[in-house]
């Protein structure tokens, strides 16, 4: 039995000097530091050739360095061991190059061998091509899993479907624990009740705390088909030029400032 124990702990021991080694390397790749990572996740290779983590970690530098066909292959690579995380990057650059089928397949995958975020991701293509239950269903499985992101996608499903109560529910929630954009979607509900002065507000509200630029552009929308188009006209042509990122003329800096504040400025960070 001491023996045993002694072999338990050994493994043990092995392991967390591997995840150590591996959260390491991503930490040097978010860092740029590709070279250094390369050196860690070569450490994890030579401890444990058949370990997914050193191929998924070649496909994090892969990936990052923006070299996705070397990124898929170590990423299927850490897949085929059954690496739940690796499926749900899979479905990333498969949802990237607007493969739904396999992206939603990946995903499946990620949140069989127990990788729950991906059902944020799952959601979010059945959302887009309206399977709305099955949607909601993800959104729901994400929250008990405690993803507090779900809550504003699941917001777009009530909003959807016009049960508008469910929706500001779910959205109060969102706003109480600070999720970027919350403010737009609240725009919108209030938008789609044409409720228009509260929608502007919270608009503008939007643009102000989040630099949502197409918080600004519905702004902008809003006060055309109110009548006020000249104004309207001006934000659009604003929000546009923002996402483009133009030079903003000393026009443009004055309508900033007055939608921001006297003597703000706007930067896209």
């Amino acid at each position: 039995m001491g023996a045993f124990r002694d072999f338990k702990n050994t493994i043990r021991d092995l392991d967390k000097n591997i995840q150590s080694l591996f959260e390491q390397a991503n930490s040097a790749i978010t860092r740029q530091q590709f070279d250094h990572a390369k050196i860690l996740l070569e450490q994890i290779k030579q401890q444990q050739p058949k370990d997914a983590r050193w191929m998924h970690g070649l496909g994090n530098l892969h990936h990052y360095q923006g070299e996705t066909t070397l990124a898929y292959h170590y990423y299927m690579q850490a897949a085929q061991l059954k690496f739940a995380i690796a499926f749900d990057h899979l479905g990333q650059i498969e949802s990237e190059r607007h493969n739904h089928i396999l992206s939603e397949h990946y995903f499946l995958s990620a949140i069989q061998y127990g990788h729950h975020s991906s059902l944020i991701p799952l959601g979010k293509i059945l959302l887009n091509q309206y399977r709305i239950e099955d949607a909601m269903g993800c959104f729901y499985q994400a929250l008990e899993h405690h993803n507090n992101e779900a809550f504003i996608p699941l917001a777009q499903c009530y909003l959807l479907r016009k049960q508008y109560d469910l929706a500001q529910d779910t959205l109060t929630q969102a706003l109480d624990l600070d999720l970027p954009n919350t403010s737009h979607y609240i725009a919108q509900m209030y938008q789609q009740q044409n409720y228009l002065d509260d929608a502007k507000n919270w608009y503008l509200h939007s643009f102000q705390t989040d630099k949502n630029i197409s918080s600004l552009e519905q702004f902008g929308q809003i006060l055309c088909a109110q009548e006020q188009l000249i104004q309207g006209e001006k934000i659009i042509q604003l929000a546009q030029k923002i996402e483009d990122e133009y030079t903003l003329s000393k026009e443009d800096e004055q309508l900033i400032n007055i939608i921001l504040g006297t003597g703000s400025t706007f930067q896209i960070t």
